[in-house]
């Protein structure tokens, strides 16, 4: 937990390098970068919006993050041990919602 460069990302991380390499500065953890747009239905989202995953009340708005992909694909890095991988979203993961970015 808590990587923000190659070689170890947590979720948040991963995403604020990412985005940074093009000249957007995301807040540093999942749920600051959760309300760093407008929230919208997966049917909204378009790839490279952010797709905010909330399991448990630790994070108040997301406890993870990804990168959506398009096709119900999301763009992650899950948990330590994991590589940084595309999957498709689960039925059952919990709640999850689409975050357009202000930019």
């Amino acid at each position: 937990w808590g990587g923000t460069a190659p070689g170890g990302f947590d979720c948040s991380g991963l995403l604020k390098y990412v985005y940074g390499l093009h000249g957007i500065d995301l807040p540093r953890v999942s749920n600051q970068q959760a309300n760093y747009g407008k929230r919208v239905g997966l049917d909204a989202l378009q790839p490279g919006d952010l797709l905010a995953i909330y399991n448990s009340p630790r994070n108040i708005g997301a406890d993870h993050i990804g990168i959506w992909a398009g096709d119900n694909y999301i763009i992650e890095a899950p948990r330590p041990g994991l590589a940084v991988r595309k999957r498709k979203l689960g039925a059952n993961e919990g709640g999850w919602y689409g975050v357009q970015l202000n930019i």
